[in-house]
């Protein structure tokens, strides 16, 4: 069976636009990765200056971090903003395989984090910009409204419970940024105020 040229020609053609959209493609997923990852970087610098005490830095920084990213895609690319929700739930799934090959358990703080990103995808869906997702995310913080351990429970509601893993503060792990333990102290006192359980 012999082919034809224009057959052939269709058939090359074919191919290199199905070339070109898997290289467009790529990068754009290139795009959004190095962009997530600054982000990423840029929640944690702001919650290391801001909160001294574990749940609260770790919360806010998969607020403003989750945040940042849904609202950079919104911005990007139109009409895609739930892209986000796949991108950060791949994260945490990174972070429990890892925690996972590591000797560690499967999780990683999952249950948290992700309740806590999905406050964050919310306000990113509904600012305009950094500046109102700080502050938003500052004041769910301040005031308790987000998760801690298991994904179900506010802080602001289990605060003292020591049956639940979260609910009283303590010193952010070594390397989360810096602070001293008057830091610590100042924000446990600020922060910490248990309800008679």
């Amino acid at each position: 069976m012999k082919i034809k040229r224009k057959d052939l020609e269709l058939i090359v053609e074919n191919y290199l636009i199905k070339e070109q959209l898997a290289l467009l493609f790529t990068n754009q997923i290139n795009k959004i990765k190095k962009e997530a990852l600054s982000l990423h970087k840029e929640a944690i610098k702001i919650s290391s200056k801001e909160y001294f005490i574990f749940p609260h830095r770790d919360a806010f920084r998969h607020i403003v971090g989750y945040a940042f990213l849904v609202h950079w895609i919104k911005q990007t690319f139109p009409l895609a903003d739930y892209i986000g929700k796949g991108i950060g739930e791949a994260y945490e799934l990174k972070g429990a395989i890892r925690s996972y090959v590591k000797g560690g358990p499967f999780d990683s703080g999952w249950e948290m984090d992700s309740a806590n990103n999905d406050i964050g995808f919310d306000l990113g869906l509904e600012h305009d910009n950094h500046e109102q997702i700080i502050a938003a995310a500052k004041e769910i913080v301040d005031t308790g409204d987000f998760f801690v351990e298991d994904g179900k429970t506010k802080y602001k509601d289990c605060m003292g419970d020591k049956n639940i893993d979260g609910c009283i503060p303590t010193k952010p792990k070594s390397g989360s940024g810096g602070w001293s333990d008057e830091d610590f102290e100042r924000h446990f006192k600020k922060y910490y105020k248990p309800k008679n359980m």
